[in-house]
């Protein structure tokens, strides 16, 4: 029976542009017959992927690239593993030419024709079956070879937990794509959002007194959201991507930590919009189908006394009640709020981010 974790979360950001557009406005969307401000799922999972990355989350040997420079990841392997760097380098663009059942991989100025998305013990297999053939007085890559070469990402990522969680798709390798155990939603603020612009100007220090005026104007869009995030974890196609139970638990500690603290970098430097979630509210469930809770908010909050932040909360607890009772219970609801507006029963309250990693983890198995 598939069981899924989902994470409902309200968080309000001060003027930010986390997540720009082509025109570099902040993401919007209609949602409700009014203008929403948005973050892109995309965005958002990059924000997981590097903290998980940065902090330490998952193992080295369980981590994952997204680039095109995999030749240079290969390249670095063999020369640990004991070949000059006209060979390491040689070796590394053979390698990657050579992997594909659909059609072979191109590789110009050391780039790949797309991005990657590339285990660190799928480059250690390879760069290890690489040395071996070398070791046998080989130049190039011999039939056998390619054929051992391609098995390591028909794997599809196995024991790599951003693969895993993200999935990953390989034009020229279609037998390794991997269906993502994880599903994140584009995030929306729960009330109307308009753009608001910055004109700034910037004066040369060394401008002579005399001189009047600026050397540097212009403007930058911007605005302030409350946003409701929704994402879900699938167990069973999770434990299936991995082949490992205790990664399995990695993998639920580390996304579960990282969607709660990560936070875009869109123009951070400008704006500085380091503001936690003010409630993370995780449901399991086990024989349902997964339940967005956007929907609590299709009637935009208006600021009152108390703001959108605190009725927002509310929506949501008061939301998740009426859909729990006409589709049927989860079969757990955990909740960290620091507004103190989140009052739906029947739900376990936790006070720290560690104690919830605790509950949402005895869920798994």
């Amino acid at each position: 029976m598939t069981k899924r974790i989902e994470y409902h979360i309200i968080q309000s950001f001060a003027p930010a542009n986390l997540n720009r557009d082509d025109t570099g406005a902040p993401k919007d969307t209609v949602f409700g017959g009014v203008r929403r401000g948005r973050i892109s799922s995309q965005s958002l999972k990059r924000a997981v992927r590097v903290y998980m990355r940065d902090r330490g989350l998952i193992p080295d040997g369980a981590r994952a690239w997204r680039t095109k420079r995999v030749t240079s990841l290969l390249a670095q392997a063999l020369r640990s593993r004991g070949l000059d760097d006209a060979a390491a380098e040689s070796w590394a663009v053979a390698t990657i030419e050579a992997i594909g059942s659909n059609r072979k991989m191109k590789v110009k100025d050391g780039k790949t024709e797309y991005l990657m998305f590339i285990g660190a013990g799928e480059i250690d297999r390879l760069s290890e079956l690489v040395r071996e053939t070398a070791a046998t007085g080989a130049t190039k890559v011999t039939p056998e070879l390619e054929k051992q070469l391609t098995a390591v990402l028909e794997e599809r990522g196995a024991g790599t937990i951003d693969v895993a969680l993200f999935g990953r798709m390989l034009a020229n390798l279609p037998e390794g794509n991997t269906d993502a155990a994880c599903q994140v939603a584009h995030a929306i603020s729960t009330h109307r959002v308009d753009r608001e612009f910055d004109y700034y100007t910037a004066v040369d220090d060394l401008q002579p007194e005399d001189t009047a005026g600026a050397d540097m104007i212009g403007t930058i869009e911007f605005n302030a959201s409350c946003y409701y995030r929704y994402s879900t974890i699938n167990l069973a196609q999770l434990s299936a991507n991995l082949q490992n139970d205790d990664l399995v638990k990695r993998a639920v500690e580390a996304y579960t930590r990282a969607v709660v603290e990560a936070i875009p970098s869109g123009k951070q430097n400008t704006f500085a919009a380091h503001n936690p979630p003010s409630t993370v509210f995780v449901t399991v469930r086990e024989g349902q189908a997964p339940r967005s809770l956007t929907n609590a908010f299709e009637c935009p909050v208006h600021p009152k006394g108390d703001g959108v932040l605190e009725e927002s909360v509310r929506r949501l607890g008061e939301y998740w009640q009426r859909i729990d009772g006409a589709y049927g219970p989860a079969k757990d609801a955990i909740v960290l709020d620091i507004s103190g507006s989140f009052s739906a029963d029947p739900v376990k309250r936790v006070e720290t981010l560690d104690q919830l990693v605790l509950a949402v983890l005895a869920h798994v198995c």
